[in-house]
């Protein structure tokens, strides 16, 4: 900065923080700049060796595309594929209900509805114990649903997209290419009789089951087929769903299959040619980590059970491969984030209604010091822990958000989701995530440039004077951590003895993964007491328990990899709003980590998978972030989504 710069900055900020501006800008130099900072920001290093590494050597041919096996193996299968009875008959399918009047919707849901009534009736004179009044609600639906249908002759296509709220469902929200609603034309086929023969045999079936039930399962069987031709609406749908599962009588089983089915899609479409995968050293070490868990799952103390929990993390942790190969643009990276905003704001209102309007079981607190909290609230998850463990590891994406350049009413939008989340966030009591949550928001701030720690300290006093306005209940369960007298922090403590004493004859491989194998060996070291534990109640502790020091080390190893790609690209990356999402998805991914000191975050599968979504958001901007600056340089290269190759080393 030259002399007059250095006036001007001294006039319009002040010598204090004009001084703090330059003294933090020279210790966030020598950082940068250190053995330490050069090594966190240099991933590229790394990459490249796998480059130019035996195994890219040994894939790489010198023989033209067309000749190589692979591309040959691929275009057969895509021919066999795209020319099979069941591709051929749902692509008949889905374009005879896109392009068909929704007039002929109108009829079917008419008549669908007269059965669904004389269905209720009927059982109730035979058989009146098996009388529903759900058929009449169905029913009533159903017809009134019919009567705006009757007066459009409009296709189905061109409804879905002229409407702006099917619009922002399926195009903005589930990423579905608007050209093919736009191939159809606007007046829609009249099939007045096709309707009419759908309705009486779907009608026919409501004597047997119920209609909603049997608007369920169409609705279904519409959804995979929609997965089975776009595996990123599968890929949506799951982590907007995640957090809604416990609708679901089964919720992981449930979230389970619709990822199988998502990643069964990808992996078809990868197979012919028509998605790319592309390959560096964190995939590599994610990939580890799975197979780490397959192999804990069959060398176990737990059986079966264990072999179960195995392929359950196995499956959910595909999410990272899925996000990181099927978002390939920015506004892939956006629409993401958007449903997991949404979904998360959704859930903080479910919580704040259970806090302010119903009776919070305290099941979760120590009464004998924290009486007067009035219970946790859990929202959509099975105990407070987890809501806060899915809250603390959103809310730095938020700010992020935030913190981008753009419309005031949209920043305002995200300035109301923060609220919320740290609202809800404030009723789970649950301290580790307050201190996760509080520790992440600061580096976050931090990490924005040098000027933001200048502000932090010329702000600490002002904020220090407003620490008394804060209630005392929650000073008081802030505080709280590491008391003894509190009895969830003396059972942690506990419990940490006596894995201390397991881990002391299985620390090199481990006891195997899931509930059944830790409990199975734990109960034999535990103190009196406390041998229910079904986890170890810290994150690291219970990996060291799985899969003794290999498995901490290959998931160390992971995390060291993704943070030194994320660091390397939020030091030289161009755009702001890409590097702000990589800061906040690693804030995120850290509060969690801080969690895992108190609790093991991986016990609950849904946290598991959300945590791993992230680990693939932050991965696949960071791809979309270097695919930009390739093609600003040369604009030839253009990865799309046909890619011209299967995998991809970089």
């Amino acid at each position: 900065m030259n002399y007059s710069n250095r006036r001007s900055s001294r006039r319009k900020n002040g010598v204090i923080l004009h001084g703090l501006h330059t003294a933090f800008a020279w210790l966030y130099a020598l950082i940068l700049n250190s053995a330490l900072g050069r090594y966190m920001t240099n991933y590229k290093k790394t990459s490249d060796a796998l480059s130019d590494g035996f195994l890219r050597r040994s894939l790489r041919s010198k023989r033209k595309r067309s000749d190589r096996l692979t591309f040959r193996f691929r275009q057969t299968l895509s021919g066999i594929v795209e020319k099979s009875m069941f591709c051929r008959l749902v692509t008949a399918i889905e374009q005879a209900l896109l392009q068909s009047s929704l007039n002929s919707y109108g009829i079917f849901l008419l008549f669908f509805g007269c059965f669904a009534i004389v269905a209720h009736y009927v059982p109730t004179n035979l058989v009146p114990e098996r009388a529903q009044i759900g058929y009449l609600i169905t029913g009533g639906l159903m017809i009134l649903a019919s009567l705006p249908l009757f007066a459009s002759t409009r296709s189905l296509a061109h409804s879905l997209r002229t409407s702006r709220v099917f619009r922002l469902l399926l195009i903005d929200t589930l990423g579905i290419a608007e050209e093919r609603f736009r191939s159809y034309q606007e007046k829609g086929t009249e099939h007045y009789i096709v309707a009419l023969v759908c309705s009486f045999l779907f009608g026919a079936l409501t004597f047997l089951y119920p209609p909603g039930l049997i608007l369920t399962v169409m609705g279904i069987v519409i959804l995979i087929l929609m997965i089975l031709r776009d595996p990123e609406i599968g890929m949506l749908l799951s982590v907007a769903l995640c957090p809604f599962m416990t609708l679901a009588e089964r919720p992981t089983l449930s979230l389970m299959m619709l990822v199988a089915l998502s990643l069964f899609s990808f992996i078809v479409k990868l197979l012919c040619g028509k998605r790319v995968w592309r390959w560096e050293p964190t995939d590599g070490a994610v990939l580890l980590l799975i197979l780490m868990y397959l192999f804990g799952g069959i060398i176990t103390r737990g059986g079966r059970a264990s072999l179960h929990s195995a392929l359950m993390y196995a499956a959910l942790m595909s999410i990272y491969f899925m996000v990181a190969n099927l978002v390939r643009s920015q506004d892939g990276v956006r629409r993401l984030i958007h449903v997991l905003i949404g979904s998360c704001t959704a859930v903080a209102l479910i919580g704040l209604w259970q806090h302010f309007f119903t009776t919070v079981e305290v099941a979760y607190l120590d009464l004998s010091l924290f009486a007067d909290l009035g219970g946790r609230i859990y929202a959509t998850w099975e105990n407070p822990n987890m809501l806060a463990e899915y809250l603390v590891l959103l809310m730095p994406l938020v700010l992020a958000r935030l913190c981008t350049k753009g419309r005031v009413l949209r920043g305002f939008g995200y300035a109301i989701c923060l609220i919320l989340l740290g609202a809800c966030l404030i009723f789970t009591w649950s301290r580790g995530a307050w201190l996760g949550a509080v520790i992440s928001m600061f580096l976050f701030l931090l990490c924005l440039n040098h000027k933001a720690l200048s502000y932090t300290v010329v702000a600490a006093l002002p904020v220090a004077t407003l620490l008394p306005l804060i209630p005392e209940r929650i000073t008081r369960r802030f505080l709280s951590i590491g008391n003894l007298s509190d009895s969830s922090v003396l059972y942690r403590v506990n419990l940490w003895q006596g894995i201390k004493d397991m881990l002391s004859e299985h620390w090199l491989t481990g006891v195997g993964v899931g509930e059944s194998a830790f409990c199975t060996v734990y109960s034999h070291y535990a103190l009196p007491g406390i041998e229910s534990a079904m986890h170890a109640h810290n994150l690291y502790l219970q990996l060291l328990c799985s899969f003794g020091v290999i498995g901490l080390v290959i998931f160390a190893v992971t995390m060291l990899l993704w943070l030194r790609h994320a660091l390397e690209y939020y030091r030289f990356g161009e755009w702001r709003g890409s590097r702000l999402v990589v800061l906040g998805g690693v804030m995120g991914v850290f509060a969690l980590l801080i969690m895992g000191l108190f609790d093991d975050i991986f016990y609950n599968y849904r946290i598991f998978f959300m945590f791993w979504t992230v680990m693939g958001l932050v991965t696949a901007q960071l791809r979309v972030g270097e695919r930009q600056s390739e093609r600003s340089y040369n604009p030839v290269d253009d990865e799309r989504t046909q890619g011209e190759v299967t995998f991809r080393f970089h």
